[in-house]
């Protein structure tokens, strides 16, 4: 994620057609200057010595990107919104209605295109806790089982998996210890996307970057990997909630 800023200067909003979104920068002692957009703001990293009028003409020249890329993330945070409200959740990359259902034990089920979670009344945030809890067991459950069927195709020793709530990653690998950590939100993707983020961290065993050989020691166990990355990039933020 954006690291924390230290130090803010802000400008002027600028209107892109009906879009008007704050401009952060940072200055530092670094060289170049990075434009990043996240959560419909335009954050900049520049050197101390780069003046504003700089920065302005940079930012018009990448209009149509960063116009581009305002919108796609105003649509995600609409498309968040709309199904928060809809109590719409994901599993296996299927589209569950969540609806509440009083009683003393908590618990949750599924039937068909519902997710059913029980409690002594509940609201929806004491019943969004819940199903985080259930989708945090099931996770553990469905994720041992595919690193133990990788692993054992790929002839590769792994000594521990956990479960993270990662707000960046999908998951994380320490070739050293022969260690995989895994977002527990994937349990919501597609199961052909949990094998590839599986593939792809036991692969960092054998290669630890990103190299040509990493991306064909992946395609050799996922042949479908590049759909499924593409559905992470597209979809990914639908996973939070």
């Amino acid at each position: 994620m954006f690291e924390l800023l230290n130090k803010f200067y802000k400008i002027e909003n600028l209107d892109f057609k009906k879009f008007t979104f704050p401009i952060i920068i940072k200055k530092s002692n670094r060289r170049s200057i990075a434009l990043i957009v996240r959560d419909a703001k335009l954050f900049i990293r520049c050197s101390y010595l780069t003046p504003n009028y700089k920065l302005k003409e940079i930012i018009n020249d990448k209009r149509v990107w960063i116009d581009k890329n305002i919108k796609l993330q105003l649509n995600k945070k609409e498309s968040l919104e709309k199904r928060s409200k809809d109590n719409i959740f994901l599993l296996y990359g299927k589209k569950k209605k969540m609806i509440l259902k009083k009683n003393i034990k908590n618990s949750v089920e599924i039937k068909d295109d519902k997710i059913f979670v029980s409690g002594n009344n509940l609201n929806k945030e004491q019943a969004h806790k819940i199903l985080i809890d259930w989708y945090k067991q099931l996770s553990i459950s469905l994720f041992k089982k595919k690193i133990e069927f990788y692993s054992t195709k790929m002839k590769l020793k792994i000594n521990n998996f956990f479960i993270k709530d990662y707000k960046s990653k999908w998951g994380l690998c320490s070739n050293v210890k022969k260690e995989i950590f895994l977002n527990w939100r994937l349990v919501m993707a597609p199961i052909s996307v949990i094998d590839y983020v599986v593939v792809h961290e036991l692969c960092h065993i054998i290669e630890s970057n990103h190299s040509k050989n990493f991306w064909n020691e992946v395609e050799k166990n996922h042949p479908n990997y590049k759909k499924d990355r593409e559905w992470l990039k597209k979809n990914g933020f639908l996973l939070f909630f």
